[in-house]
């Protein structure tokens, strides 16, 4: 009766009595031990058909097929991938894992126009006025010059003038990174804070404070890091220095930081898992 195009009251009602009949003699097949049970999906939605033909029309343009598909995604594909052992609890914890590498997908996928953290540095520079020898001792930026010179020649095509030992810059001692929001780690937003401190040195009373220049994790190559949920295009640098475009060579939205690159990720550890770096030579 359900493949019907159209339905009367008649026929809903032999539906509900052919339903009513296969439910009064099924019982036969757990005697014969056939069968263990009928808590089949299908044979459940059957309960429901005559209501929903009544509420939404006959069911000749419906199928099974959406079901079909899950159970093949949600239970032979999860059946193929463990060893047989134990399968309802390895099905489990596959599936989980299924719907985190989803959740993953989804939040990068979200992710892709913000990709990059919005770094906020103070309203104004805390050392205003810091030469290049500073820079090069006290901040440990050693190869600044060429560094900021290489910089002037590739994203500031229109100087006419390049950075010399003369220069002067405002360095800020630190800015606040703003990460993008991700609801699955937190509902609040988070922030990250790289420290970029020369050693202030003691007097009378107060003591001495040794310097701070913070690693991170850095994203230098965004393609590979958006698509790898891991740490592929990722690289650790030391930031020496934060610092203001000085004016005499433009303008630039943000600020620059001289950073101290670390090798790249190679092979983990076959013992601990973990990554050995050392500075780039």
């Amino acid at each position: 009766y359900t493949q019907l195009q159209s339905h009367t009251p008649k026929t809903l009602r032999r539906l509900q009595e052919s339903l009513n009949t296969f439910h009064s003699h099924k019982d036969v097949f757990i005697d014969l031990k056939i069968r263990k049970h009928f808590n089949i999906p299908k044979l459940h939605a059957l309960q429901h058909y005559v209501d929903r033909i009544w509420a939404l029309g006959s069911a000749d343009g419906y199928n099974t097929e959406l079901h079909e598909r899950l159970h093949i995604n949600f239970a032979k594909k999860a059946y193929q991938a463990l060893n047989r052992r134990d399968y309802t609890s390895q099905m489990t914890i596959w599936l989980q894992r299924q719907e985190a590498f989803a959740l993953r997908e989804s939040y990068l996928d979200w992710l892709d126009d913000t990709l990059t953290a919005e770094a906020r540095a103070p309203p104004e520079p805390s050392y205003p006025d810091v030469t290049v020898t500073q820079l090069e001792t006290i901040n440990g930026a050693s190869d600044f010059t060429p560094a900021f010179t290489r910089f002037i020649r590739r994203d500031m095509p229109r100087c006419g003038i390049l950075p010399n030992r003369h220069d002067h810059f405002a360095v800020f001692k630190k800015i606040m990174i703003h990460l993008a929001k991700n609801r699955y780690l937190s509902a609040t937003p988070r922030k990250a804070q790289i420290r970029t401190t020369p050693p202030i040195l003691a007097r009378g009373c107060s003591p001495g404070t040794p310097a701070h220049f913070d690693t991170a994790l850095i994203i230098e190559d965004p393609p590979s890091y958006r698509t790898s949920a891991g740490i592929e295009g990722l690289r650790v640098g030391q930031i020496r220095a934060i610092f203001q475009l000085p004016p005499q060579y433009g303008t630039y939205p943000h600020p620059l930081a001289y950073v101290e690159w670390f090798t790249p990720f190679n092979q983990p550890d076959p013992t601990t898992g973990m990554y050995t770096i050392q500075r780039s030579s």
